[in-house]
């Protein structure tokens, strides 16, 4: 079963939440992105760069044109993901930096309790289920604490 939960398309490019328990063969596109692994069983995200192990709480950068791929660790029981496809355009102008282009500098990245925060509220606000906040804002502060906890 692989199946979107939720979706929000936006000038950065769309968050979507996936419950998944299918393998997603080897690819690339043009966004970078993040995977936060929210709940369920542990997955892999097989990159260019290496691998990177998904248990709860975990979250994996990709490089835009990166290739990588996704392993489900039980095709039984789904976990659940919300993952940022994010234009490196948006992100240079949103920066006001056009000089620091969107490559992570690891493909895991270590979960900060300011992620994590930013992370909880977005989720909520997906479902429909969480306090008025300006999504794009949010998204903008998820990754970019993402970004910079990636070359840690």
């Amino acid at each position: 079963m692989s199946t979107a939960i939720a979706a929000y398309h936006g000038a950065f490019g769309r968050a979507v939440i996936y419950q998944l328990n299918r393998p997603i063969s080897t690819h690339a596109h043009r966004e970078g992105h993040l995977v936060f692994h929210l709940d369920g069983p542990s997955a892999w995200s097989r990159l260019h760069r290496g691998a990177a192990l998904l248990p709860p709480n975990s979250i994996a950068a990709t490089n835009p044109w990166e290739q990588h791929e996704f392993i489900p660790g039980d095709r039984h029981a789904a976990s659940r993901f919300l993952i940022l496809y994010i234009s490196p355009a948006w992100y240079s102008e949103a920066g006001r930096n056009s000089e620091i282009p969107l490559r992570f500098g690891q493909p895991e990245v270590a979960m900060t309790p300011r992620i994590s925060n930013v992370l909880t509220g977005l989720h909520y606000v997906l479902l429909g289920e969480g306090p008025n906040l300006c999504i794009d804002t949010a998204i903008y502060d998820l990754v970019s604490a993402c970004f910079t906890q990636s070359w840690y």
